[in-house]
């Protein structure tokens, strides 16, 4: 008997999530952005929305991800080249922190630290294994449940990256990085 699996995202799940976050934002973070100089500027409201539904579309995902992979974890996190090689991109792409609106991606960030030769190249190497295996089950995730379809897989890697970028751009809001010299 054949097991039909559905790939419907759930967007539904991600409206309601979106809105969810959009009303903890308006009353949380975004008067604490506007009052304080410390941190980053708020993000103009309209910004602040598609990014609270990328955020909203990402986390409906992950929670789709999950539930596909009940019952199937041997199955899944298993290693294989294809999962190392995602969860080495996953790693290079995230980004962890915003400047002007550009943001910063751990993997160039780590190949500069240990590019720079010194006793911090040791905690760069650390840095890159140990970021690859937090990603590795999004990874295995991904690549598990989307093995036939290659252009979901490849949404699904942007999908994380852009609801990683929101996410910054949602906590820390829109600081600007300038030089003085």
């Amino acid at each position: 008997m054949n097991i039909v699996q559905t790939i419907t995202p759930p967007r539904f799940l991600a409206l309601c999530l979106g809105t969810l976050i959009l009303v903890f934002y308006h009353l949380g973070r975004r008067p604490a952005l506007l009052e304080y100089a410390t941190s980053g500027k708020a993000l103009p409201i309209f910004v602040a929305i598609s990014c609270l539904l990328v955020l909203g579309y990402g986390l409906a995902m992950l929670w789709w991800l999950i539930r596909q992979t009940k019952g199937q974890f041997k199955e899944t996190f298993r290693p294989t080249r294809g999962r190392i090689i995602g969860a080495f991109s996953l790693m290079f792409v995230t980004p962890v922190v915003v400047f002007s609106e550009v943001p910063w991606i751990l993997g160039v960030l780590t190949f500069m630290v240990v590019v720079n030769g010194n006793a911090d190249s040791l905690w760069g190497i650390g840095l890159i294994l140990g970021s690859t295996l937090v990603l590795y089950p999004l990874s295995a995730m991904i690549l598990r449940h989307t093995y036939h379809r290659r252009w979901m897989r490849f949404g699904l890697f942007c999908l994380s990256f852009w609801s990683a970028y929101a996410a910054h751009l949602l906590v820390n809001g829109v600081m600007k990085f300038t030089l003085v010299l």
